[in-house]
């Protein structure tokens, strides 16, 4: 019993406990920054999370920040107390987490997180993330087509900075308030707030493109002369931008003009490098509202066949773009699933390995308890287990003197007389008796009928026909059974089958069944034959045969 508690215990630790985890999946889940994991405290692992936020952010890893961001926000779940500070820091991370989403083209994550920020900025009469909070939630609805609520976040953003000290801020809000008005086609705000800027900006190279914007209004305003000024101030000053961008906005606003002024040959000439810096450099939005362009100047100009050949080439580019779109779209929405999901292994991961401890420690209380009541279960199974070995011991010593013993009793008890005496169908038995001889006659019948013959054995054995077999009645037999052997019929019969079954037992267990041997005995079933064993041996007959093989061993 003991041994199969503790196999079963080690088994089962080895399951739980030894069998090979499955680690090597965290590899898998967040490359970059795998090796935070690994550190034992976790003011450590928050504090290099946020360098690596830091670092990404720089570089425009946008999906690397969001599982580092999600990663730090689970850390500090853990926690059982939040500190102001840390509450302050994740509101930090919340801002991270709306500018990635922005960055891969999943606008409704970015104002869910831009919103959260900016209530809790908000609460805490926090400035710079309020402001944050307001110019993410402007260019999240903005790009979301939701013009109305971009517009009424980033005036909001003003309203806050017009009232500070802080002049980076202010100019950085009135420069994307002016770009969302012309978005809006409200040049004319657009102008004021470029105008503003104008005065505030002491930076040269930021200076510069402020002459691009100012053009790109004074066009939509149709002041056409103001708009070419503006042009070819920044036109002087393009060697100081690196990007392509600033070029083919140049060229596009070019076009645009001189085909108003009806200067077709140096509109065309600047189209034509629009469309191959567009061409040249993939930014292939700019060259569908190039294409657009084209045929609206062409069908002003009654060139149909020409307007058509561009219809082809805007129409197809367009498609694609809507095609390419979709697909980044799904790739986003695939892409953020597998990050969820690589995140929710991970936890698994963390949650299994605290599992099997946990396990490892029931499973050591259990074996600490089954061996208690294994030990006090063998300690009574030894008292019962002896107790039974007597038992059987004394069965086994008496198994050739049982029918001895019988007959030898009724001898002691037998000290008075008794006499037969015939009244119509009945019979009164009497002290005194006058006819021994008689009674004696009948009792060695019936032990050399038990004895000799083995009447017991027979199935069908009753008083009456042992009675008949003795040439005597079933009152005369019965008298002698209970008054001279001072024994029933049913105990004596049972008596000898019991002990037959016995010998047989000890014997022929490989040979018979012990159904088989209860037939033998003459018992008409199995469940008889267990009953009056039990009740005159004092065990069962499989109790009987494990132990009398252990007595014989000894």
């Amino acid at each position: 019993m003991l041994k199969k508690i503790i196999f079963i215990f080690l088994t089962l630790v080895y399951i739980i406990a030894i069998y090979p985890n499955n680690y090597d999946e965290k590899e898998n889940i967040i490359k970059s920054i795998d090796s935070i994991y690994h550190s034992a405290k976790l003011e450590k692992r928050n504090a290099d999370l946020a360098q690596y936020i830091s670092k990404f952010q720089i570089k425009g890893k946008y999906i690397e920040t969001i599982i580092a961001c999600n990663t730090l926000i689970n850390n500090f779940e853990k926690q059982k107390k939040i500190t102001e500070k840390d509450q302050k820091f994740l509101n930090a991370i919340r801002i991270a987490l709306a500018q990635s989403y922005i960055g891969i083209g999943l606008y409704s994550k970015s104002i869910k997180y831009a919103t959260a920020s900016y209530i809790f900025a908000k609460k805490k009469k926090d400035t710079a993330h309020i402001l944050s909070s307001l110019m993410l939630l402007s260019e999240g609805y903005s790009d979301f087509k939701n013009f109305k609520k971009a517009k009424k976040n980033m005036l909001k953003a003003l309203q806050l900075v017009s009232h500070t000290s802080d002049i980076e801020n202010y100019k950085m809000v009135l420069g994307n308030t002016a770009s969302m008005y012309l978005q809006l086609n409200e040049p004319d705000s657009a102008l004021i707030f470029l105008k503003k800027l104008e005065i505030l900006e002491k930076n040269k190279k930021t200076k510069t493109y402020l002459y691009l914007n100012k053009c790109a209004c004074y066009y939509d305003l149709k002041i056409l002369d103001s708009a070419l000024y503006n042009c070819k101030i920044f036109e002087s000053s393009l060697n100081r931008f690196k990007s392509n961008h600033p070029r083919l906005t140049l060229n596009t606003l070019f076009a645009k003009i001189y085909f108003d002024l009806n200067k077709t040959e140096k509109g065309k000439l600047y189209f034509d490098k629009a469309v191959e810096i567009a061409k040249k450099n993939k930014y292939d939005l700019d060259l569908v509202d190039l294409y657009k362009l084209r045929i609206d100047i062409l069908k002003k100009q009654k060139k149909y066949n020409e307007a058509a050949l561009y219809s082809d080439n805007y129409f197809n580019l367009k498609d694609s773009l809507i095609d390419l779109n979709m697909k980044t779209a799904i790739k986003n929405v695939e892409l953020l699933y597998d990050i969820q999901t690589k995140n929710n292994k991970y936890s698994l991961l963390k949650s299994r390995d605290k599992l099997k401890q946990t396990k490892i420690s029931i499973l050591s209380i259990f074996l600490i308890i089954s061996l208690l009541v294994a030990y006090a279960f063998n300690k009574q199974r030894k008292k019962t287990l002896k107790a039974y070995q007597n038992i059987v011991k004394e069965n086994i010593k008496n198994i050739d003197s049982q029918s001895d013993y019988i007959f030898k009793k009724s001898l002691r008890n037998n000290t008075s007389t008794y006499v037969l005496k015939h009244e119509k169908t009945s019979v009164k038995y009497e002290d005194n008796t006058i006819n021994k001889i008689v009674a004696e006659k009948i009792k060695d019948s019936v032990k050399i009928e038990f004895e000799q013959n083995k009447i017991y054995l027979d199935k069908n054995l009753n008083l009456g026909s042992l009675a008949k077999k003795l040439n005597t009645n079933k009152v005369y037999l019965s008298y002698v059974f209970n008054t001279i052997l001072n024994i029933s019929f049913s105990e004596m019969i049972n008596t000898y089958r019991i002990n037959e079954a016995k010998k047989m037992l000890l014997k022929d267990t490989k040979k018979y069944t012990i159904e088989a041997i209860a037939n033998e005995c003459g018992f008409s079933n199995k469940a008889t034959f267990n009953r009056n064993f039990k009740k005159i041996t004092g065990v069962t007959p499989s109790t009987f045969i494990e132990l009398s093989l252990d007595f014989v061993q000894d």
